[in-house]
């Protein structure tokens, strides 16, 4: 399995973005990954005679910001000896992002998500948004209000899908660096005997595929896909949680999700959006 060699951190310098600039730091740091961070200058909206000279001046400070950023880190004991790039573009923010990602092979993209309000844009094409719901390469997002970056717990959501197994493995050699627990998690509407089988035939797949000391199954019952997960995060608090693109829906229930019980953990907790091999 490939690991993770190149990390992509998109920044537009928010206080937002500040805070997944800590677990991008500390995840170049576990897996040995060079960093580039990444800034895009979108042309303005207005027609302003001086649009080349207000370009230049977002290019000198976002350039002085990304400057500071990085000597901050080569300055601390801990993240001295990370490889640190910058680079800034001109153009729309989403494209140049994923442009971005596919000319360095970026193994992962680490981006910072504000809460409900700020996700709750993403029909006026909320960067964001668009990245976790069509970048091709996966997603790391750190919502404003998570921890310090100490990644311990995994929760790892399955539907028995082909592309699953392919996905668990790839959130084991994430967690590996970490020695974090991997919790594979099934929600299932009713937990009759065909849903047992199918649970317990993947657990023993996965075994037979996947050497990891510190995997856990658990099978739920729960009428809704979020209650779920929010149940067992409940007894099992997370520090992050995988999920496989092909649950859109459930992306999307994130994004647009209001203050309710059953999904307050999605302005807390970080989210790692693997994707199926087929969309690859």
């Amino acid at each position: 399995m490939k690991g993770i060699d190149k990390i992509l951190f998109p920044t537009d310098f928010t206080e937002d973005a500040q805070q997944a600039f800590t677990y991008a730091l500390e995840i170049c740091k576990k897996t040995g990954a060079e960093l580039h961070l990444f800034h895009a200058i979108e042309e303005p909206y207005d027609f302003a005679v001086r649009i080349e000279e207000q370009i230049q001046h977002r290019k000198d400070n976002a350039y002085a910001k990304l400057q500071t950023m990085m000597e901050g880190a080569r300055e601390s004991e801990r993240y001295s000896n990370l490889a640190i790039y910058s680079e800034i573009k001109r153009g729309k923010p989403y494209p140049s992002i994923l442009n971005k990602g596919h000319d360095i092979g970026a193994d992962l993209i680490i981006v910072g998500t504000t809460g409900e309000s700020s996700l709750k844009r993403i029909l006026y094409g909320n960067v964001t948004s668009s990245i976790i719901l069509e970048s091709d390469i996966p997603v790391f997002t750190v919502p404003a209000n998570s921890k310090k970056p100490y990644l311990d717990r995994f929760i790892f959501a399955t539907d028995f899908r082909d592309q699953d197994v392919q996905a668990l493995k790839k959130t084991v050699q994430f967690a590996t660096p970490f020695e974090a627990e991997v919790h594979v998690v099934h929600i299932s509407e009713e937990k009759g005997i065909e849903s047992e089988i199918k649970f317990r035939g993947f657990c023993d797949l996965v075994n037979e595929e996947i050497d990891y000391p510190d995997l856990h199954f658990k099978n739920i019952r729960a009428e809704r896909f979020s209650k779920g997960i929010s149940e067992f995060m409940n007894d099992f608090p997370a520090s992050l949680i995988t999920i496989t693109r092909y649950k859109k829906a459930f992306l999307k229930t994130i994004l647009w999700a209001s203050s309710t019980q059953e999904l307050s953990y999605h302005t807390t907790v970080p989210m790692l959006v693997q994707i199926p091999e087929a969309q690859n």
